[in-house]
């Protein structure tokens, strides 16, 4: 499997007064070479900022109630370049530090994966093949899905879902969102895709902690592609 995208979510409770505060807050970062950015529902308690990377692959969007950063690419260089994790982690400290902010709740990661299958996976025949959907009703689906859900202690969830790809998900699923290098041999693929979601519960975040979440979703991605 190989990585497309990754999403990356914190969840805090409402800030009631964040479309008056946050713009001063965040004003250091809009310096930052390279930045590009956008406003939605703009002077109204719905307020978004979208701050956009395209050097670096990632976004990082804000709101009364969460933040969220998706990066075009894999764990390796994600982690590897030290821009999108310190730039979110920044604008989360920041975040918290607004009068009106009160707590964070959780974070949640998302990682995309596809890999290309010379059989098309939803002919019954090659269904038969597979560790994931040994019968079906029918002799050709049109798609299909595996979901796998579970719960590890009491903080996190996890869901995977496996099934068929082909290139008209690139755009159904957002696959190349800046349109990357990485991804430029999405457009003839078919195969399988991979969404791996880990959410975690927590009041206090940090890089550490994300980095766990993510090496928790890389390793169940693996996991599961021993099955196909």
């Amino acid at each position: 499997m190989k990585i497309r995208k990754i999403a990356y979510n914190i969840s805090y409770y409402h800030i009631l007064t964040f479309s008056q505060e946050y713009r001063f807050a965040l004003a250091p970062f809009f310096k930052l070479p390279n930045l590009q950015y956008q406003f939605e529902n703009r002077d109204t308690f719905e307020e978004v900022l979208r701050l956009i990377f395209m050097n670096d692959h990632f976004a990082i969007s804000c709101n009364k109630d969460g933040m969220a950063m998706v990066y075009e690419g894999d764990e390796s260089a994600l982690t590897s370049s030290s821009a999108p994790i310190d730039t979110i982690f920044d604008v989360y400290n920041a975040i918290t530090g607004l009068k009106g902010f009160v707590n964070t709740t959780a974070h949640q990661i998302q990682i995309s994966s596809t890999t290309k299958h010379d059989k098309p996976p939803m002919e019954l025949k090659n269904i038969n093949d597979s560790s994931l959907l040994k019968t079906s009703p029918f002799p050709k689906l049109k798609e299909f899905a595996v979901v796998y859900d579970t719960k590890e202690g009491n903080d996190m969830d996890i869901k995977a879902t496996i099934g068929s790809f082909d290139n008209t998900d690139i755009v159904r699923f957002d696959l190349a969102p800046f349109k990357t290098a990485h991804n430029n041999d999405l457009s003839e693929s078919q195969g399988y895709m991979m969404e791996v979601t880990v959410n975690q519960l927590s009041d206090n975040l940090n890089t550490k902690k994300f980095k766990q979440l993510l090496g928790k979703a890389v390793e169940v991605s693996k996991n599961l592609e021993s099955c196909l």
